[in-house]
């Protein structure tokens, strides 16, 4: 949006469209060719690698980035391209010792998350201007791509029940 403002204020006759704006990570993912999601192992997203040196190199598997990314990948059955964590996929909460608290409180988090998506509550805690969207149909979209996230949620925990 700012990007754009500056372009116009110039007068440069340029403006800049983000392709992905009402697509879930998932679907993004499952974009990628084969080439580029094999390249998906060599990606770190977890929180808590950034902030430990004994983590360095790998991924908790229980932080919000971390279960982001494997509600993402899993939506769509990419988890063979995906890397090795200390809390797997199918690792219960009661399983993982040490980072059970924080396993617990991430899954939480996600469930209100899909609890707000699905009773149309979400949006009360969304800062959703329409003067940063070129498209008029911004809040249909949003709330499309949000039910679809919610869905990709939904399989996440019917594959991995984390309880």
């Amino acid at each position: 949006y700012l990007i754009n403002r500056i372009l116009t204020n110039i007068s440069s006759g340029i403006s800049i469209e983000h392709p992905f704006i009402f697509k879930t990570k998932g679907e993004m993912i499952n974009e990628l060719t084969e080439n580029y999601k094999l390249q998906i192992k060599n990606t770190n997203t977890c929180g808590r690698s950034r902030q430990s040196i004994e983590m360095k190199d790998k991924h908790c598997g229980v932080c919000v980035p971390c279960i982001l990314r494997k509600i993402s990948i899993s939506a769509f059955d990419n988890e063979k391209y995906d890397v090795n964590y200390e809390v797997e996929y199918n690792q219960k909460i009661s399983e993982s010792k040490s980072f059970a608290e924080e396993y617990k409180s991430t899954m939480e988090y996600f469930i209100y998350l899909k609890q707000q998506i699905d009773s149309n509550n979400i949006f009360t805690f969304l800062d959703i201007n329409k003067k940063y969207y070129n498209n008029l149909e911004y809040l249909r979209h949003t709330k499309e791509m949000l039910i679809r996230f919610s869905g990709e949620i939904e399989k996440f925990l019917k594959k991995y029940p984390v309880i």
